[in-house]
């Protein structure tokens, strides 16, 4: 559900993992993660009181922790 709404957005994922989308941006673009997270974050129509939240970073290469 949510990487349509990233990609209707403009964004554009290269890959995803489950509940993680990686998003190949130019490098001046840090700003826009707070947009990501945003779309990432509003509730879904057929689950409008599932809390939802998000969180991301910036990076040049995938990493997990």
């Amino acid at each position: 559900y949510n990487i349509e709404k990233l990609e209707k957005a403009g964004y554009s994922i290269v890959f995803h993992i489950h509940d993680e989308v990686v998003i190949e941006a130019p490098d001046n673009s840090a700003d826009e993660l707070k947009k990501v997270c945003d779309i990432m974050s509003a509730p879904a129509p057929f689950a409008p009181d599932l809390p939802m939240a998000a969180d991301g970073w910036t990076g040049y290469y995938f990493t997990k922790d």
